[in-house]
């Protein structure tokens, strides 16, 4: 397999433990490269390692922080391969590649193979991969993710307030993974358009439900990235919110460079408003029997 654009490439494999339990298209995958970080953070594949604990599989599947004991919608049995820059997770289920919306724990299968999973970023990076956010926080920052950091938006994108824009700054990426799961578990029982009331910091989210609503959110446009603000880079952040549920749209359109948000592609994926969007091209040519169906 040749892959454009790795920023970086995991250490030497000294799991081959782990490579016994998934299957043999993410083995093969493996052996070849294990695991890697393209076009600076867009796109973290994990590799059969030890450490560093932000890039192992083993840590991600049967870890103390392992995905499935942090949201409900994910089974034991799911293989957490990979992750995009803002944390939303990637795993195979019964050899079908699944998404994980990470701020709602809702799953989604995408119904395709692992190899065909990166045909598509090969094909199409911008459709597969959300990363109008990573491209608008480089143009900003001029400079990408570094390997172990993902990307923060606040105030989050399940929350109707970030229709009026989010900031993005880079944080340790396990420090966005329990923050995302925390989030999660506050909000995955309230209803579309319900009132809560946030205490947010860099790694930590608190929330209530105040008062629920079924008022729900109808915007269909962009989010446009906000400049620094000082209420929103505090430690700690009270803020009132009301959660958005929503049918995403089949396709939105770019609307200028400071937006950072393409909506979901896929009309059975209920998720609020989030980030889609243009990046680079990536190529691959899947060459290696193992990363086909």
């Amino acid at each position: 397999m040749n892959l454009d654009n790795v920023t970086y490439r995991g250490p030497a494999l000294d799991d081959e433990a782990i490579l016994e339990h998934v299957p043999r298209s993410l083995a093969g995958l493996l052996r070849q490269i294990n695991g890697f970080v393209q076009h600076h953070g867009g796109l973290h594949v994990r590799g059969a390692c030890l450490a560093p604990d932000w890039h192992s599989l083993r840590a991600a599947w049967h870890g103390k922080h392992a995905l499935h004991r942090s949201y409900l919608s994910m089974e034991m049995n799911d293989v957490p391969f990979a992750e995009d820059c803002l944390g939303d997770q990637f795993f195979l289920r019964d050899g079908l590649v699944w998404k994980l919306s990470a701020e709602l724990d809702e799953v989604q299968t995408l119904q395709i193979s692992l190899g065909e999973f990166l045909r598509r970023i090969g094909a199409d990076p911008i459709e597969a991969l959300a990363m109008q956010p990573l491209l608008q926080f480089i143009e900003d920052e001029g400079h990408g993710l570094a390997p172990g950091e993902l990307l923060a938006a606040h105030p989050p994108f399940c929350l109707e307030e970030s229709a009026d824009g989010v900031s993005l700054r880079a944080i340790s990426a396990m420090e966005r993974r329990r923050f995302l799961a925390e989030l999660a578990a506050n909000v995955r029982d309230v209803p579309d358009g319900g009132k809560l009331s946030f205490k947010v910091d860099a790694t930590r989210v608190s929330a209530e439900l105040n008062q629920c609503s079924t008022t729900g959110h109808a915007d269909q446009g962009q989010h446009e990235q906000r400049a620094d603000d000082a209420t929103d880079q505090a430690r700690s952040l009270q803020i009132e919110c009301a959660l958005t549920r929503q049918q995403v749209a089949d396709e939105a359109t770019q609307e200028g460079a400071r937006h950072t948000e393409k909506r979901r592609t896929d009309d059975a994926h209920r998720l609020a408003a989030r980030h889609e969007g243009a990046r680079e091209k990536t190529s691959h040519d899947t060459e290696n029997d193992e990363c086909e169906d």
